[in-house]
């Protein structure tokens, strides 16, 4: 059994790798990549980084050399609100505050495809389909829209990313989150403003409103994640709440209130979705059944807001990024000892250490005889 479906395990997860400069500002988003292997993370130093994921060590950059200002330059022109690897780990997608849309190479941070004015406002959000042939983004001018992800021209890498389709007015507030259905025929789309929320479900191939409800949190939906067979989704918002829907009518399901102390930024499923982690503005990392009862929490891990969570792709790691500018990686602990497991090794120690002593003195003793034996 994986560890980190044995709550003990949960309850004691530690830091087992970490880059506490990994960023120059605050970390909006971090993705593993689908082997497990690499962690992308970008934000508000608008830079983009790949790192080893069991090592922290860095394996690519966007920021060509800081020291000489004639070479430097940056991934985006203001801050990163997403990065992603596509399903099949060869290309990373960014979007930011800069209405831009990227397309890089995996390897080697080399842009592959740029859209300068993919929104006329900022994209908060950016996302693969399953099948990797497809983005959907989310803007903070009310739109959506999905890019063509097949047809990338190697011979001119800016503006070759095309436009499929865009829904003007998706939302009657800014969209912070987008996410396609594992099956591809559905788009979740949240957002909402001060103590407003709103959340849609729209057709992908026609942008037909399946089903759009505006009471869903009291405040924006900050982020939002499917269930592998498409029949459930999750939301977290600027309530500190969870809820389970059904995505065709947004019948609630299940809810945990309170569940943070202050808004959740991130929220996601684990992949064998029996386990949900959110990363909050109160400095807290929590782990919930399916259920949405609570099983671990770990407090302040970062010195400030924690903006994204992620499972790696066999559960056993969680990648979070916060306001701090570190990234850090989350592995299971040591299972909880009982209390007669811990009076037991107690005693132990405390035996060994009496034993110690007690030899050390008669070594001393020892010493003073033999001393006194010579001088006699």
């Amino acid at each position: 059994m994986d560890a980190w479906h044995e709550d003990a395990y949960y309850r004691n997860m530690r830091v087992v790798s970490t880059n506490h400069e990994a960023h120059d500002h605050g970390v909006y988003s971090v993705s593993f990549s689908p082997c497990g292997e690499k962690i992308v993370s970008a934000g508000q130093d608008m830079e983009i980084h790949v790192w080893n994921a069991t090592t922290m060590d860095l394996l690519a950059t966007t920021r060509l050399d800081e020291d000489d200002h004639d070479k430097y330059i940056r991934a985006h022109d203001h801050y990163i609100r997403e990065v992603m690897f596509s399903p099949n780990g060869k290309r990373i997608v960014s979007c930011g505050e800069d209405h831009a849309l990227h397309v890089w190479n995996a390897e080697t941070l080399v842009q592959e495809g740029y859209v300068k004015w993919a929104h006329s406002g900022s994209i908060w959000s950016c996302h693969w389909n399953a099948a990797g042939t497809k983005i959907v983004t989310g803007s903070s001018d009310k739109s959506i829209a999905v890019w063509d992800m097949t047809s990338l021209s190697k011979s001119d890498r800016t503006h070759n990313v095309k436009l499929i389709k865009r829904f003007e007015e998706a939302h009657q507030w800014r969209v912070f989150a987008t996410r396609f259905s594992p099956d591809g025929e559905y788009i979740a789309i949240s957002g909402g403003q001060l103590f407003e929320s709103e959340l849609t479900i729209v057709e992908t191939h026609t942008f037909k409103v399946v089903a759009q409800r505006a009471d869903t949190h009291r405040g924006i939906i900050h982020s939002l994640d499917w269930t592998k067979d498409s029949l459930e989704l999750m939301t977290c918002g600027e309530d500190g709440d969870v809820r389970l829907w059904n995505p065709f009518n947004l019948t609630l399901i299940k809810e945990a209130r309170g569940v943070h102390f202050a808004g959740i930024l991130s929220c996601e499923y684990s992949h064998t979705q029996d386990r949900i982690a959110t990363g909050s503005k109160d400095l807290r990392i929590k782990i919930l059944t399916r259920d949405l009862e609570i099983i671990a929490t770990r407090v302040r891990p970062h010195d400030s807001r924690i903006t994204a969570v992620h499972f790696s792709p066999e559960d056993h790691l969680l990648a979070s990024g916060g306001w701090d500018g570190r990234v850090h990686v989350f592995g299971p602990g040591k299972k909880d000892e009982t209390f007669e497991e811990r009076r037991a090794k107690v005693m132990q120690e405390d035996a060994a250490k009496a034993e110690e002593a007690l030899l050390k003195n008669f070594g001393k003793v020892k010493d003073a005889a033999t001393e006194n034996d010579k001088e006699l």
